[in-house]
């Protein structure tokens, strides 16, 4: 056996002295392990005591969720309708609140399809007309803010829109899923597009004329004395061509994007509606919204619909000497017998609140 030598002069075995030196050696594993479980106690408390950084201190507010939704349209690019929801989620996008995508041209499907799924719960908006959506919520008096000849200028849109009658219909709507946020956008104003000029109302007569397919529209032309023929707007080109309608009624920034000059050639001076549109969404997106997010919707979207309505007054004579150029023949209608023949749509609303004609045109001081 090998022996090794100490300081004093004993002697042990190497087998021995390798044992002590392992017993050392675990000690301090033993030690720094105690050591480290202590660290992690004292932070632990530490953290119950002092919120980490990263948390909201008293006083202050976490930053919201950013919220991703789709906002369509059936308006084609650049036209007003278009330009508006750009300019919405433009200006969303820039709060660094939401991430919203515009999906023109109805690429999610027509105006009542996705208003289909706005009203189911998805967490989608559109800009939809107001009898668009009067039609499946049941609020009959909602489609006469789109009464023929209602609204002598744009102003009054805005002023209907913020009295306290439309403010009952909106509340009315978010109980049943659509949440109205902004009520002044517009389609723009509404000239008849036909391949025959229809001066007045008796020349009107036979012709099956293209409508949204909402009753305020088939109501309106039904009073005109033509044929209302409700398809989508997407259909609109190719039944012109074959002859399954013989006109429409469009803005004209968007009668000019979509072609529709090239087979009807005959275009009205006067409009006969100022259409009202509306950023709308799905109370279950409103609801997901905290309040700040809430203020942004809101906020943002009026700023869009100051803007939105500019870019239409300039679209509009854009496009009257662009479709003037294209051989379109402008002419006048006589107003006051479509004005006269519109007084029908009141007796054919029967659901309407009586009175309700009255109501309207006491708010627009008519």
């Amino acid at each position: 056996m090998v022996y090794f030598k100490t300081a004093r002069h004993s002697s042990m075995p190497v087998q021995t002295l390798q044992f002590m030196k392992e017993g050392k050696d675990m000690k301090k594993l033993m030690a720094l392990a105690l050591a480290l479980v202590m660290v992690l106690s004292l932070a632990a408390c530490g953290q119950k005591e002092n919120p980490d950084a990263n948390q909201p201190q008293v006083g202050e507010e976490s930053t919201p969720e950013k919220i991703a939704f789709a906002l369509s349209t059936c308006g084609a690019a650049d036209t007003p309708l278009d330009a508006g929801c750009q300019k919405w989620a433009e200006l969303l996008n820039q709060t660094g609140l939401f991430d919203v995508t515009v999906y023109n041209n109805s690429q999610l499907g027509n105006v009542v399809d996705v208003l289909d799924r706005l009203i189911d719960g998805d967490v989608i908006a559109e800009a939809v007309s107001a009898s668009d959506i009067a039609d499946p919520l049941n609020i009959p008096d909602l489609k006469a803010t789109m009464a023929p000849f209602l609204f002598d200028s744009i102003d009054d849109i805005n002023t209907l829109t913020q009295s306290d009658w439309f403010a009952a219909l909106a509340d009315q709507a978010a109980s049943q899923g659509v949440k109205i946020v902004a009520a002044n956008l517009i389609n723009g104003e509404r000239y008849f597009i036909t391949k025959k000029p229809v001066a007045e109302p008796a020349d009107m007569k036979g012709m099956k004329i293209r409508v949204p397919n909402n009753t305020n529209y088939i109501n309106t032309f039904t009073a005109f004395g033509c044929a209302p023929t409700p398809m989508a707007v997407t259909e609109v080109y190719t039944s012109l061509q074959t002859s399954v309608v013989d006109g429409l009624e469009h803005p004209l920034p968007d009668c000019l994007a979509n072609g529709y000059y090239e087979i009807a050639k005959y275009i009205s001076n006067q409009d006969y509606l100022k259409e009202m549109n509306m950023f709308a969404v799905s109370k279950t997106l409103w609801d997901q919204c905290t309040e700040e997010q809430q203020k942004a919707l809101v906020d943002c979207a009026y700023q869009a619909t100051a803007y939105e309505q500019e870019y239409y007054l300039s679209a509009k004579e854009t496009a009257i000497n662009a479709l003037k150029d294209a051989g379109v023949e402008f002419y006048d209608i006589d107003v006051e017998a479509y004005r006269q023949a519109a007084e029908e749509y009141w007796n054919i609303s029967t659901e309407f609140t009586p009175g309700l004609r009255d109501t309207l045109y006491g708010i627009l001081s008519k």
